[in-house]
């Protein structure tokens, strides 16, 4: 435990110290804020009054600083009292009156100035002219652009599928895929949703999602004379509707097929159709076979090349016996023709024609009704 005497001692020493603190940061303070009330003497810099004033100068502009900075005073526009991040110097604690409270109070209203428009609305008796925010006004704006924007997605449909969709007409309608190879045939009746049209040598076709085998084709090739195509969108469409063209495509299908067995009947059977279409496909298969060992032979070289022209020869010997083959059996085909003639089928007497094209008449009329 202390004495009394030492207690004493040790605080009259905190009170002078803290004492001493006071009065310079008043002293500071004072010659800082108004300079134009205090004497200012060009003393010399370098003595220790005012040295002794150097922390306490720094520590007012460091207040001062503060206080404007939560007046709304953007950190570019504020204006250093006195240079705070250089060691003391001999000119650090030079006091200029430009650079006082005064400077700071000018930042301040040129801020406001910047950052606050004038309010042209005018007066209303009923409340006071309140200041525009301009941030919380642009905030209001994006927000009821955004609110009306989703109200009216919400309102306006989205817009029908311009394409086109079909169905199959044919018996069983060949599928193809892009690479040109066979994929299957489809039923009569088949839905299909059209995705370009394509011109060929060989006739139009239709590029097209389909399904086939259970399975959806994303694009396939159909033949045009094979569909029946309809404008709009296919999710747009009825049940009823949809129903309905299948029917009518189904109807189409049998027309075709009862068509084709009385010309066939009429015709006569050919006893060497058959026979022909042997030699037909065999021949068919040769020409394919040769024209790509040819294509081969051109871009080849070496002992390929040697191996290349061994196939072509052995080919040929081939190619006489399965050329004699085709050319008798067509032959043959066309002699037996000539001595049967066909005779023509009658298409408008037979009754299971007609009852198909009454049937297909009443579908059409209960979709022009729709």
């Amino acid at each position: 435990m202390k004495s009394p005497s030492a207690r004493y001692l040790t605080g009259y020493v905190f009170r002078a110290i803290f004492g001493t603190l006071l009065v310079l940061g008043a002293i500071s303070a004072g010659r800082i804020i108004y300079p134009e009330h205090l004497p200012h003497t060009q003393a010399d810099e370098s003595s220790p009054w005012e040295k002794s004033l150097i922390y306490p100068d720094r520590l007012v502009n460091f207040l001062l600083t503060k206080y404007a900075t939560n007046l709304n005073v953007n950190a570019d526009t504020n204006i250093a009292l006195l240079p705070d991040t250089h060691p003391a110097t001999p000119h650090s604690t030079k006091i200029l009156p430009d650079t006082r409270l005064s400077s700071i109070a000018t930042s301040v209203a040129r801020a406001k100035e910047e950052h606050t428009p004038p309010d042209t609305r005018p007066p209303t008796h009923n409340m006071p002219n309140m200041p525009t925010l301009p941030s919380a006004a642009s905030s209001n704006t994006r927000l009821a652009s955004v609110t009306t924007s989703a109200a009216r997605a919400k309102e306006e449909p989205v817009p029908p599928d311009t394409g086109e969709w079909g169905v199959t007409i044919a018996p069983k309608a060949p599928i193809y895929g892009t690479n040109g190879k066979l994929l299957g045939r489809v039923p009569a009746g088949s839905l299909l949703k059209v995705i370009r049209h394509k011109k060929t040598t060989s006739g139009d076709l239709v590029v097209c999602t389909i399904m086939l085998n259970g399975r959806k084709q994303a694009e396939a090739f159909i033949r045009l004379k094979d569909t029946t195509l309809h404008g709009g969108s296919l999710s747009a469409t009825t049940s009823e509707e949809r129903t309905l063209c299948i029917r009518h495509a189904r109807l189409l299908a049998d027309i075709t097929a009862r068509e084709k067995q009385l010309k066939d009947s009429a015709a006569g059977r050919n006893p060497h159709m058959k026979e022909y279409a042997k030699a037909a496909r065999e021949y068919k298969q040769l020409a394919t076979k040769a024209n790509t060992l040819r294509k081969a032979y051109n871009s080849a070289s070496g002992p390929r090349r040697m191996e290349i022209a061994d196939e072509l020869r052995n080919l040929k010997h081939d190619e006489v016996r399965i050329s004699q083959a085709y050319k008798t059996a067509k032959k043959q085909k066309t002699a037996w023709q000539i001595e049967h003639p066909a005779t023509e089928p009658d298409l408008d007497g037979d009754s299971q024609l007609q009852r198909l094209r009454q049937e297909v008449a009443a579908v059409e009329q209960k979709l022009t009704a729709l």
